[in-house]
């Protein structure tokens, strides 16, 4: 799998938000698998999009971190583009925006 970035915030804890991808993944049915190594707790989530440029399949990346209870960030993106999303929220359920 290749890194595309992610975001982190070290704090009381260690908070960590990474995205990862393949391109052009095997057409049969494949295990993704992920090891945490020390105390640590996790999880994964996995996506599978299709008809995405194979040259340049993603955009600017856009991170943000905060501790405050109104995180924001700024996201460049054209009709047709497609934004994820991924965050570490530590307490009650957040309201997403536009």
């Amino acid at each position: 799998m290749t890194y595309l970035g992610g975001v982190g915030y070290a704090g009381d804890n260690d908070h960590l938000v990474d995205i990862f991808y393949i391109k052009s993944p095997p057409t049969s049915g494949s295990t993704i698998a992920c090891t945490f190594g020390g105390n640590l707790t996790g999880g994964v989530i996995t996506a599978s999009y299709q008809d995405v440029d194979q040259t340049t399949p993603f955009g600017t990346l856009a991170t943000a971190q905060s501790s405050s209870a109104t995180a924001t960030v700024d996201v460049s993106s054209a009709a047709g583009e497609l934004v994820i999303e991924g965050s570490f929220i530590n307490g009650a359920a957040p309201t997403i925006g536009a």
